[in-house]
């Protein structure tokens, strides 16, 4: 039975234990967030780091690791370097979860 189910049906009021429910209700709020979040990123990598990474890479370049984020080994994979491109790429990681998650602001 999925909490959808245990919520339609209304078995959720026979339970004994009402922090069993407040954890199955806060467990679906999580869920929802989640999902919320993970389209947000979607739709910033799509709309904003893939065009970018499109038309200052070459091609060959698949994904940047923590190493690989700095300016030495990004100059060899950028099309054209320059400090004001490596910032305008900083403000566009800065907006993801990704970015804040893995504390790459740290790095730079």
């Amino acid at each position: 039975m999925t909490l959808q189910q245990l919520k339609s049906s209304g078995v959720l009021r026979n339970f004994e234990n009402g922090e069993l429910v407040n954890r199955l209700t806060e467990y679906e709020e999580n869920l929802k967030h989640t999902d919320y979040l993970q389209n947000l990123e979607m739709n910033h990598t799509l709309n904003n780091v893939t065009p970018f990474l499109l038309k200052h890479f070459r091609a060959t370049v698949k994904s940047m690791n923590r190493e690989e984020f700095n300016t030495q080994k990004l100059n060899g994979s950028l099309l054209n370097y320059s400090p004001d491109l490596i910032e305008e790429l900083y403000n566009i990681y800065q907006l993801s979860s990704w970015f804040n998650n893995v504390g790459l602001a740290s790095m730079i």
